[in-house]
């Protein structure tokens, strides 16, 4: 609000529906149950696997007893479509079904790379209703992500079916009965197809589509092994490795193979926006952190739901500022500070070859996280490598690609030896599942998925003011897009669910629901 009482921004969002038939999130009667925490002696040998077996997770709604038609199907048990899952049971949603194609809930997590972590700190990225344990380290490990979610999804006795998919093409909405008919099959040998009907259908399959994996000339002729940063878990042993790519997998997969032992070089093919991480989460995760620490410091505020109100009340704070007005925000208040900051890392990072930027528009990480969710690394210890030439990296010119010889990799007609070749080169936009579940009609029809129209690189305009496709609906009826980090899956699964609710009870049409 200006000095003269003028609102430049409005944010309103929807949080629980005032009926008799619908128990609110906050009405639980009892408090959460507690997750395990890691054990020390786990955690200190590096290991942070544990938590239930496969064949221990008990499913609360095994096939035999799903109802004719479900009010919401969802596809997938990660961050998004459990908390999405547990904020629909509390408000009263009980024919809900997750389907996961893992054997175990957090596999999505802990089958990738050993050294991965999460770049937020632990106190903002609590799941509703039940926080991560104190015990886990402010930047919490994948194996202890994947334990937390598998306890939450126990815990909460939600609605999973493990090694099933749907399949391609398989999701087709009548329009006439109002209603979904999704063919899924289970992942195992004995392959094994049915059909579910379902009035909403939420893909919830990650935040982004599949591995963009670019064919580089003489790949024939070269000897080591070529893949993809989905595909790399840690185990390669290498002499000598080359990166492709300089945003986070590429960086953390370049710090595994360091400490593995290999000579490892990094091609950079565009500059990318680094922060250490005392700046992400002293400057920009302050409004998550602010909450978290006034939920400490007050003796009354200690409660689980209490703490999930403070964290979220910060987020509907940042939040009510406009995507344009926090691009300028960023651009003028918090890169500078952000530079300021990390100006010896930067410094250090330039004299090595490392190229940085802040966006097109200089507004920054943030802002490239919201509109394209790519081009910046906080860092874990990578770039402190670079910057000591422990890491070495070479730059790409204008127009200029790499090209693979038998003993390495070709650039700017030198070779650089290797036996591996890590293509960290990203992945395309979620729509593409969109594609693979509902055919490419559909997927036209939604359109692009992710960022507000800023016009920028990956975020093609016109303005929209909102995150597209996400958490608010779609152009196709029935159907849903749920996808964020940790934090977003929290805060926004409350908007989402009650939307949802509203379509249920018979209310407005679900497609032009905005949050």
């Amino acid at each position: 609000m200006s000095p003269e009482g003028e609102v430049s921004s409005l944010f309103t969002f929807a949080e629980r529906l005032l009926n008799p038939g619908c128990r609110a999130a906050s009405s639980a009667a009892a408090p959460p149950p507690q997750c395990a925490p890691a054990s020390p002696k786990r955690r200190e040998r590096g290991h942070r696997g544990g938590g239930l077996g496969e064949d221990a997770f008990r499913m609360s709604m095994p096939p035999d007893l799903v109802p004719a038609v479900l009010d919401v199907v969802i596809v997938g048990a990660g961050q998004a479509g459990l908390a999405l899952a547990a904020r629909l049971k509390m408000m009263g949603v009980s024919s809900v079904l997750v389907l996961e194609k893992h054997a175990r809930v957090g596999d999505n997590w802990r089958k990738r790379y050993s050294s991965l972590c999460l770049h937020d700190p632990r106190n903002a990225c609590s799941m509703p209703f039940i926080p991560m344990p104190s015990t886990y380290p402010k930047f919490v490990p994948k194996d202890d992500v994947a334990t937390y979610l598998e306890d939450y999804a126990r815990l909460l006795e939600l609605p999973v079916r493990l090694r099933t998919e749907v399949v391609k093409g398989g999701a087709v909405y009548d329009s006439v009965q109002g209603r979904w008919s999704i063919q899924v099959a289970t992942t195992s040998a004995s392959r094994q197809e049915s059909t579910i009907q379902s009035k909403h259908f939420v893909i919830a399959s990650g935040l982004s589509g599949f591995p963009q994996i670019p064919r580089l000339p003489g790949s024939a002729s070269f000897e080591g092994t070529v893949l993809h940063s989905s595909q790399f878990t840690g185990l390669e042993v290498s002499k000598a490795a080359v990166i492709l790519g300089s945003n986070t997998s590429a960086h953390d997969i370049a710090q595994a193979l360091h400490s593995a032992g290999s000579a490892v070089t990094m091609i950079q093919r565009s500059p990318t926006t680094v922060i250490s991480l005392d700046t992400h989460a002293g400057i920009l995760m302050e409004a998550f952190n602010g909450g978290a620490e006034k939920a400490k410091a007050d003796p009354d505020a200690n409660e689980p739901l209490a703490q999930e109100i403070l964290l979220d009340l910060e987020i509907s704070l940042f939040h009510s500022n406009s995507y344009r007005r926090l691009a300028s925000l960023s651009r003028n208040v918090v890169v500078p500070l952000c530079k300021a900051n990390d100006r010896s890392l930067h410094h250090a990072l330039a004299q090595a070859g490392f190229k940085i930027d802040w966006g097109e528009d200089e507004s920054g990480l943030l802002m490239k996280f919201l509109r394209r969710g790519g081009g910046y690394y906080m860092s874990v210890g990578c770039s402190e490598l670079i910057a000591a030439g422990a890491i070495a990296v070479i730059g790409l010119g204008d127009g200029e690609e790499p090209r693979l010889c038998e003993g390495g990799v070709v650039v700017g007609g030198e070779t650089v030896e290797a036996d591996l070749v890590v293509l960290a080169t990203g992945y395309t936009n979620m729509s593409e599942w969109v594609g693979l579940f509902c055919g490419a009609n559909v997927k036209a029809k939604v359109g692009h998925v992710g960022g507000y129209g800023s016009g920028t690189r990956d975020d093609p305009g016109p303005y929209i003011g909102e995150l597209r496709n996400q958490w608010g609906g779609t152009a196709q009826e029935g159907l849903w897009i749920f996808c964020g980090n940790f934090t977003q899956c929290r805060f926004y699964s409350r908007v989402t669910a009650v939307l949802i609710q509203i379509a249920l009870l018979g209310g407005w049409d679900a497609a032009r629901g905005v949050v």
